[in-house]
């Protein structure tokens, strides 16, 4: 259960380190890794137009949830029993289900 809290944590904590060289200006890195993490619906525009609401938001919910699918699989890769997993999982939970429901982070 250490195991599973130490690298669940270790991969939703945004881990900056400035090597000896780097003046790192924290407001600066974290804009420059948010404007990389957009997601680029161009490609879907002409679809966005003519779908209805429901296949419209499909669309874009596959291809966002893509990446946390990605996301998820790499962290899997070190937490290997069902516990761990499932404890991951639970707590991606929240943030999805935050943004969703919009409700609270529960801490």
């Amino acid at each position: 259960i250490i195991l599973c809290t130490l690298i669940f944590s270790a991969s939703i904590v945004l881990k900056v380190y400035a090597d000896e060289n780097d003046k790192w200006n924290p407001s600066e890195r974290k804009a420059a890794r948010f404007s990389s993490s957009h997601t680029d619906l161009s490609p879907f525009l002409d679809d966005l137009s003519r779908l209805n609401s429901t296949k419209a938001a499909k669309l874009v919910t596959n291809h966002i949830l893509s990446n946390l699918e990605e996301r998820m699989s790499r962290i899997f890769e070190k937490a290997t029993s069902a516990e761990c997993r499932a404890k991951i999982g639970n707590h991606f939970g929240y943030f999805v289900n935050a943004i969703g429901k919009e409700y609270e982070l529960p801490f």
